[in-house]
């Protein structure tokens, strides 16, 4: 679903409906789970607002969430609505006899509202279905996009975070960052895997993936799987060359995958979705005629015996043992090579301030000879 800038896109009916139908292919294929791409549920599919119970609300907090839907029965006829599409989903899910992991927007109740239209907050969450709605999970992305989906400030300094937010359109609403790197355990034909769902640019930050594979110095995860939405960079005239956002974007995961020795999948909108080994090689992508740039809509099937089934097919990659060093050090040497690094400069500068003061001439001073040295004999 092309995203470009300055034009409107697909309505997220249509997005839905058609994952939903593109995903029934996949009932009776043996999958593990199901992966889409970031943003592709419609807003706030997660438990906290599907269970929401208006009677517990404060009063302020109904005002703020009637006021973003234009009136309290707007609301719950659309949170309604949003019921009805999870049942779509989980029924989905029970089909394909796996679990369902997508990426959408998420409502939560605010702890600590700066005013009286902040008693709710977003979050761009990862979100999995198991066959029911009930027993849907959520990762939040830690690492937002400064300005695109957050502005500084909004807790330490209240005042400058108003004044930057008058540079921001309204209609890009700010969303909060999770706080917990969650991960998915999901089971299907072939066993039980543990899944880390980085969401879009946290996998060009190796702390972020990092804390998302190790747990209290354990590896904690079997499969990065990337979702992402890479169509924010394009100009509609320029589409017919596509971005190099998009082929940056996919070689970041090349690095995640070697730094914490997991494969990686990634299901991306408009950008490259890929399968990536746990020693950086992609050993299958979706592109059009060949060219990485420009990419097309299709599906990506982890097994290459069904590559003659309408799939694009990826070989197998089995699930890596091994802990690497960054793993367990994280940016250890990093930071003992930049400190390294600062010394070395300051010994130059120390040892360059040295020289030039050995070279100064001698000044004379009045009554006082000059020292043959010092006139050159």
């Amino acid at each position: 679903f092309p995203i470009h800038l300055g034009v409107r896109g697909a309505s997220f009916t249509e997005v839905f409906s058609s994952h939903l139908q593109a995903s029934r292919s996949f009932i009776g294929a043996g999958c593990d789970f199901v992966l889409w791409p970031e943003s592709m549920l419609p807003p706030f599919m997660n438990h906290d607002a599907l269970t929401m119970n208006w009677d517990k609300l404060s009063p302020a907090e109904v005002r703020d969430l009637a006021g973003r839907f234009g009136s309290r029965e707007d609301a719950q006829e659309f949170l309604q609505l949003i019921r009805a599409q999870a049942d779509r989903v989980a029924m989905l899910s029970e089909a394909i006899d796996c679990p369902l992991i997508s990426g959408g927007p998420a409502l939560h109740r605010n702890p600590s509202p700066i005013d009286e239209n902040d008693h709710w907050v977003t979050c761009n969450s990862a979100m999995l279905f198991d066959r029911s709605w009930r027993n849907s999970a959520e990762y939040s992305k830690v690492h937002l996009v400064p300005f695109s989906e957050y502005v500084p400030f909004k807790r330490t300094h209240t005042s400058w975070y108003k004044a930057l937010r008058w540079f921001v359109p309204d209609v890009m609403e700010q969303l909060e960052p999770g706080t917990r790197y969650d991960s998915f355990t999901v089971s299907g034909k072939n066993g039980t895997w543990r899944v880390a769902t980085p969401i879009c640019y946290e996998g060009t930050f190796d702390r972020v993936c990092r804390n998302l594979v190790m747990k209290d110095g354990k590896k904690s995860v079997d499969l990065l799987a990337n979702l992402s939405n890479d169509g924010w960079f394009i100009w509609k005239w320029f589409d017919q060359q596509g971005s190099t956002e998009h082929a940056q974007h996919l070689v970041q995961y090349c690095f995640r995958a070697v730094e914490n020795r997991v494969p990686v999948v990634r299901a991306v909108n408009t950008g490259i979705s890929a399968s990536i080994d746990s020693n950086g090689r992609i050993i299958a992508e979706i592109s059009q005629s060949g060219r990485r740039e420009k990419v097309c809509g299709q599906l990506l099937l982890k097994d290459g015996a069904r590559s003659g089934s309408g799939y694009l097919a990826a070989a197998q990659v089995l699930v890596d043992s091994r802990v690497s060093v960054y793993s367990l050090v994280g940016d250890v040497f990093a930071i003992a090579v930049a400190g390294l690094a600062g010394l070395l400069c300051a010994w130059l500068i120390w040892k360059r301030r040295s020289a030039v003061t050995m070279r100064q001439p001698v000044q004379a001073q009045p009554g006082k000879a000059v020292p043959p040295c010092a006139e050159g004999a």
